[in-house]
């Protein structure tokens, strides 16, 4: 199971990274989106120029559940849910720093989530890997953890897609194209089901496999 995310913090002078909000987005197109309270209510440590003016006015607040650091971790790991049976894979974009504030918000490395990987897969070396350089995250977007890990998402299910089509192009599908998921809103997001893409690697797998025991090349 993949889940897509993004955070936006509060870097202190100290170089503590204080956890702002969280977005969070699976491959079933399932949300989470948390805030932390004191940056709604005027409880938080002092914030430079750059989260005063492009991340705090951003904070949805309608959107999201507002806690403290305790309360989004356990609301957090509901969403997660790691008692179902499943490989959980997390993504981020740029995420150094993503993935290590949203650990803090569980404690010491004892305190890792049974069930949750030990890093976070970075969607920016998994597109330079593809050569897709040129597909990077819109310039001017605003500054908001939903909507970011929501483009993250949206992101590797269109590269996903299209590397689908490549094998099988007679199946259809809907697509971004790489300009229009470039210049994208985010209210423009829309999830889309992933049991196409599955049944599209399914079938190139079984062609492959079949070709390969013929030992001809796959057409």
């Amino acid at each position: 199971m993949n889940f897509f995310l993004d955070t936006e913090f509060n870097e202190q002078p100290n170089r503590v990274l204080d956890l702002i909000s969280v977005g969070m987005v699976n491959e079933w197109g399932d949300e989470f989106y948390a805030i932390d309270r004191r940056y709604l209510d005027g409880t938080h440590p002092p914030v430079n120029d750059f989260v005063r003016l492009q991340v705090l006015p951003h904070l949805a607040r309608d959107e999201a559940f507002v806690g403290n650091p305790y309360q989004i971790a356990t609301k957090l790991l509901a969403f997660v849910n790691v008692e179902q049976p499943r490989d959980i894979t997390m993504w981020g974009y740029y995420s150094d720093y993503d993935w290590v504030v949203l650990m803090q918000l569980f404690g010491d490395m004892s305190a890792h989530p049974e069930g949750w990987p030990y890093y976070c897969r970075d969607l920016r070396q998994w597109l330079d890997d593809r050569n897709r350089q040129h597909l990077t995250q819109p310039e001017g977007s605003l500054h908001n953890a939903l909507d970011d890990a929501r483009w993250v998402a949206a992101t590797y299910d269109k590269v996903l897609r299209d590397e689908a089509a490549a094998y099988i192009p007679d199946r259809p599908y809907r697509q971004y194209t790489d300009e229009e998921l470039h210049g994208m809103s985010n209210d423009a997001f829309q999830w889309r089901s992933w049991s196409e893409v599955d049944a599209i690697h399914e079938e190139f797998q079984a062609r492959e496999s079949e070709a390969r025991e013929l030992q001809q090349p796959l057409g």
